[in-house]
Parts: structure tokens; C-alpha cells; sequence
């Protein structure tokens, strides 16, 4: 189910709220329950020497689409609230390089528990070429900033 409204509207917002959010400047494509998807343009300070994104910048897109995929879980009043997560571990394994002028990324959350959640982000290219792929488990934080 994608997410419209006000709940999609919530979750544009809190990442347009985000200084490095707004520095990396991702664009919230999709956004449904558990899931999200992330378009991100390859700009020259986001680029390695050689040419193509840099890991660190897909690594954060990565981790970007895991704070989504779970606070789309969350209702209004949680998102509006402040609650979110942070992420306790994020593995992630390049597959080719990126090379093109934009990346997507597409979170969805595996499992969410009572403090934790375990997510998943396939990023790839313009083509739908697998470039990396991701895991993390992410600490859920109620809108008062305490563990859940």
C-alpha cells in the first residue's frame, strides 16, 4: 500500500528537516507501509576522483531508506511526535560500481520487534542494475526521544 496525505506529506517533511538529509538531497519517490523508495542525483561533491558515486554516499542513502522504511510504520501522531530510530548496524556489499548520474534506493523493513527493526535496501541504477545492497537494524525511538 503506498502512503498519501498527510502521513507521506509527515515524512517529506521530517527529511527536508534533516541537514544532512537536505546536503545529500534524496527525493522521496514512494513511500508505503514498511517501504520506501529513494531517488538520488549524483552531484560532482557527492562523486569519487575517478568518476561515479561514492560508497559513503550510498552507504547513507542506505541508511536514509531504513529510517523511512520504519517510520512509515509509525502513525501521525508518532511521526509528528519525533519518533524514529537509529541505526545500531548497517552492513552493506558493493556489487558494481555506480557510474551513472543517479541511484535509487529501495528500503523495506524484514522484521520489526518491540525496540528493534530489521531492514534491507537494494540500490541500483537507472537501468534497475543491482549496485549494492544493504541491512541494518535500527533502534526504534518513541516521539519523547526513549528507546520503545
Amino acid at each position: 500500500m503506498v502512503l498519501s496525505g498527510d502521513k507521506a506529506d509527515l515524512i517529506r517533511a521530517r527529511l527536508a528537516q534533516s541537514p544532512f538529509a537536505s546536503f545529500l538531497g534524496p527525493e522521496l519517490l514512494e513511500v508505503g507501509e514498511g517501504r520506501c523508495r529513494l531517488r538520488l542525483v549524483i552531484r560532482r561533491e557527492l562523486s569519487r576522483t575517478v568518476g561515479g558515486a561514492h560508497g559513503g554516499v550510498l552507504a547513507a542513502l542506505a541508511d536514509l531508506a531504513l529510517a523511512i522504511s520504519l517510520v512509515s510504520l509509525y502513525d501521525s501522531q508518532e511521526i509528528e511526535g519525533g519518533a524514529g530510530g537509529s541505526t545500531m548496524y548497517l552492513s552493506i556489499s558493493y556489487l558494481t560500481p555506480a557510474v551513472g548520474d543517479e541511484v535509487y534506493a529501495e528500503g523495506r523493513i524484514l522484521r520489526k520487534g518491540g525496540s528493534t527493526a530489521t531492514a534491507e535496501v537494494d540500490i541500483t541504477d537507472g537501468q534497475g542494475v543491482l549496485l549494492a545492497k544493504a541491512i541494518g537494524t535500527i533502534m526504534q525511538r518513541s516521539a519523547r526521544g526513549r528507546r520503545k
